[in-house]
């Protein structure tokens, strides 16, 4: 890695948790490295630590400790290529500090630029993408063209998203279709100039954001992954799949990090109204629904006629007793449905294309 690269994974133990989400997303290196002043290794903080943190519910102005791993994996910079490669297969691992004798940081080792990229096979796994709404968000554009079509860069963002999944060994495709459907048939077909499968679900009049999944309910007997078609996730689809799958989850709710400002003092009263303090422009963090689901076949079946919207179908399955759990993403991901987020994510992908270093599976 090169030292301008390594540099940006460097953090200090007083640092929150927040400021390692930062460095791990800024590095592309999926670790954080906590060192002190002299660059001597402390810790370490990978994408799974993390993510066990939120789900035991750490609070992401923690400082960094609270998480962070003391007993941690690294080679000498006296190892051989050989051997470093034998140690990071034996123990499965995506990434490898290398000290020198006085425990200074010289390097981060990655698995894809040791053993090259990793691919992946989940030609079984369908792949439900909700593409028939209108919109509105997105005027006076969608007047012409429907939501999924508009362009980023020189691609659809429906194609982004496809390719996205296709990275990951995801071939098998459904798009319900509503709204101008016929722009987004003649442009995909079938997938065969993608190399892909796709089959459509035409919504005859709107059936909100689930409803339309009932049509596939008897075509599914196995993990059925389901997607807006205006959010891209920059996250591994391989490690959440393979988290849902582990954990025997029957719906499985991808949520990512979202940071509020409020533009304004917050005043903290007590006692009825005496001034305590004043909170200038805080900020504040939450997992929110990102729009990217992997349900078993059972789920399915709690789908009614008509209109019916992914909220009421998270309710359903939680009072029918199903397994419910989240999978928080600290990565970025866009909501390409509104404009600001739109002009972001082109910002976003330019900058990776830019950067293929920054394109790791970590």
């Amino acid at each position: 890695m090169d030292y301008e690269r390594l540099i940006k994974t460097f953090v200090r133990i007083d640092n929150t948790i927040l400021d390692v989400i930062r460095s791990i997303n800024e590095s592309g290196a999926g670790m954080a490295l906590i060192v002190d002043d002299k660059h001597r290794l402390l810790g370490v903080v990978a994408d799974g630590d993390i993510r066990r943190g939120i789900l035991n519910g750490i609070e992401l102005n923690d400082t960094i400790d609270k998480i962070m791993v003391k007993n941690f994996k690294y080679a000498l910079n006296t190892w051989t290529k050989k051997e470093i490669e034998v140690f990071m297969i034996e123990h499965s691992l995506k990434q490898l500090p290398v000290l020198d004798e006085e425990g200074t940081v010289i390097d981060l080792l990655l698995w894809n630029e040791i053993f090259g990229k990793i691919t992946y096979s989940h030609k079984d796994i369908p792949v439900f993408i909700m593409a028939g709404g209108k919109g509105t968000r997105l005027n006076p554009v969608t007047r012409i063209i429907p939501k999924p079509m508009i362009p980023i860069d020189n691609k659809p963002m429906l194609e982004v998203i496809i390719e996205k999944f296709k990275h990951f060994g995801f071939d098998n495709f459904i798009i319900s279709v509503g709204y101008k459907a016929e722009v987004i048939e003649s442009y995909f077909n079938s997938g065969g100039h993608l190399n892909i499968k796709i089959e459509y679900v035409k919504e005859e009049k709107p059936l909100g954001t689930a409803g339309s999944l009932r049509f596939v309910k008897d075509k599914v007997n196995t993990t059925l992954i389901v997607t807006n078609s205006d959010i891209i996730v920059d996250d591994d689809i391989d490690k959440i799949y393979k988290y849902h799958r582990k954990n025997d989850n029957q719906l499985t709710v991808v949520s990512g990090l979202r940071t509020f400002r409020v533009p304004y003092g917050v005043c903290i009263t007590e006692n009825g109204g005496t001034l305590k303090a004043i909170d200038e422009k805080p900020e504040y963090n939450f997992m929110v629904n990102v729009g990217l689901y992997l349900m078993e076949p059972e789920v399915l079946d709690l789908i009614p006629e008509g209109k019916y919207d992914m909220d009421e179908l998270i309710k359903d399955a939680i009072k029918s007793g199903m397994k419910v759990k989240i999978y928080p993403t600290h990565k970025s991901w866009f909501d390409i449905g509104q404009w600001e987020e739109y002009k972001n994510t082109i910002s976003y992908l330019r900058n990776i294309i830019e950067s293929p270093a920054l394109v790791t599976s970590s």
